[in-house]
């Protein structure tokens, strides 16, 4: 389970609502994330499965979250358009 608290107006928590969240909700149930990354000022969110698939959500109008459109994305959504992710080891 996923949970997420603080600003949600670009939808990097995923909620419905665009509110500050003062007291942490869950977001999802994912299976198998493996890291979750913030972006600049925490206004975009990416999540790795241990598969090696990248989903994400938030501000996305220079095209961070690589939709192929410049929009919001207020929903975790897979990001099928980048691929060949590396894997990542923790050092």
């Amino acid at each position: 389970m996923l949970y997420g608290i603080g600003s949600n107006t670009s939808g990097q928590l995923s909620f419905d609502s665009k509110k500050l969240e003062k007291t942490e909700k869950p977001i999802l149930m994912m299976k198998n994330v493996s890291k979750i990354f913030s972006g600049n000022y925490s206004n975009h969110v990416f999540l790795l499965n241990s598969n090696q698939e990248l989903f994400g959500c938030g501000y996305n109008y220079s095209s961070q979250l690589g939709l192929g459109e410049s929009r919001k994305e207020p929903k975790i959504k897979e990001l099928t358009k980048i691929q060949n992710i590396p894997k990542w080891q923790n050092n």
